[in-house]
């Protein structure tokens, strides 16, 4: 049966989301989107660049995810018309950013690498990295959660790709250049992008020399176990895999640690709860993961006429599905906007932007568990320094401050 059609629906006028004034106050943001999923669930949003869908249902979301012939990524993950979309908007050097690797797709070499199981072998690594850096920090003053814990995720990501632990500064800046880890808004000039860019291709050309002649355990060299003559690997495909995978990968980890971090803050009853039964961690960052997913939405596009919410989709219409929007629909979650890590049933779509994300949600998930197991049992003490501050962007959703004192190391 053809599902009826009503007429199109046009996003209300006060909201607008291609300005990050909508998004830099979290309590006014989901006010709208509480509004979208009331009203116009499935809605244009006019736009100098041509408009696009705006989907905020957790139904009308994962109906457009599932369905993956009708709707796809082939354009890219995101919406140019969006202000400040992405880390590395105008990176044209790296022109490549959106869109999955050849890597991220199922049955390429590299792929059983970050499933559950491998993943829980790198426990040990990634928590001897952890108390090493926290143990450095241990009684200091005031100092920035992000800047503590950013950049475990990248070297963590940079061993398991391959790179040596000596090459791992050299390349993480010049990820960071591209991507600008610190405030996930460009802030490099167009020359110091292009010759990161220029720096990493070199760079991996030199790598994927070396896993030919030396291939070891690792992503690099997986992939090219499983390289065929009708699909080559190359530096610029090796490029791709260490800039999406520790640019795009570690902002996971990190962007939930820190919204995490202050969920806790907020929560200290459930923090001591957490503390006395750490076996409830795993739920907890299901909460956490739910409530603050790392990108406000995914983007897809329409290869054919369809239906998504009564309204009429056009071939070629571009499609935002807002994935926090998702996580706090009443119809799935009871008191969505409540912290709840007793809850059972984690239906989130914060893994949904696009197949990369969804490749590396086991390792995420395990570096956000190990990380505040040993943040909750050794500093027992730590508490807000200051204000938050967050990045005015409309993908990312980072906290880009967030002072803490540690306090004494139990």
């Amino acid at each position: 049966m053809t599902p009826a059609l009503h007429k199109r629906a046009t996003l209300p006028g006060d909201i607008d989301l291609t300005s990050p004034g909508c998004f830099r106050d979290a309590k006014a943001h989901h006010a709208a989107f509480a509004r979208l999923r009331q009203e116009a669930p499935v809605a244009w949003h006019p736009h100098a660049g041509g408009g696009f869908w705006v989907v905020s249902r957790h139904a009308d979301v994962l109906h457009v995810l599932r369905d993956t012939e009708t709707f796809d990524q082939a354009a890219g993950h995101l919406i140019g018309g969006l202000a400040n979309a992405t880390p590395a908007a105008g990176a044209e050097a790296f022109a490549f950013r959106n869109g999955a690797p050849p890597f991220s797709r199922k049955g390429e070499g590299g792929h059983a690498r970050l499933e559950a199981a491998a993943v829980e072998a790198l426990v040990p690594g990634i928590r001897a990295r952890i108390v090493e850096r926290l143990a450095a920090h241990a009684g200091s003053g005031a100092l920035d959660f992000v800047e503590l814990i950013a950049p475990l995720p990248s070297e963590v990501r940079a061993t398991l790709a391959g790179v040596p632990g000596a090459h791992q500064d050299h390349l993480i800046a010049w990820v960071d250049t591209l991507g600008d880890r610190r405030t996930g808004v460009i802030s490099a000039t167009a020359d110091a992008r292009r010759e990161a860019a220029a720096e990493l291709i070199r760079y991996a050309e030199k790598l994927l020399a070396r896993k030919r002649e030396q291939p070891g355990e690792d992503l690099i060299s997986d992939w090219l176990a499983a390289e065929t003559q009708a699909s080559p690997v190359t530096a610029r495909h090796v490029g791709v895999l260490l800039f999406a995978f520790i640019a795009v990968g570690s902002a996971t980890t990190r962007n939930v640690a820190a919204a995490g971090q202050r969920l806790l803050f907020e929560s200290p009853n459930i923090t001591k709860q957490l503390r006395a039964a750490p076996d409830l961690l795993p739920a907890a960052i299901e909460e956490m993961l739910r409530l603050a997913p790392p990108f406000h939405y995914a983007r897809r596009t329409a290869q054919r006429d369809a239906a998504v919410g009564g309204q009429r989709i056009a071939k070629g219409d571009a499609i935002t599905l807002w994935l926090g929007s998702a996580n706090r629909d009443s119809a799935v979650f009871e008191h969505p906007s409540r912290f709840a890590p007793e809850r059972t049933a984690h239906t989130h779509l914060s893994f949904a932007a696009d197949g990369l994300f969804t490749l590396g949600a086991a390792l995420a998930r395990i570096e956000l568990v190990t990380l505040f197991d040993e943040l909750l049992q050794r500093f027992p003490e730590m508490i807000p320094a200051g204000p938050t501050e967050h990045t005015d962007s409309n993908h990312e959703n980072r906290i880009v401050r967030l002072p803490v004192y540690l306090g004494a190391a139990a």
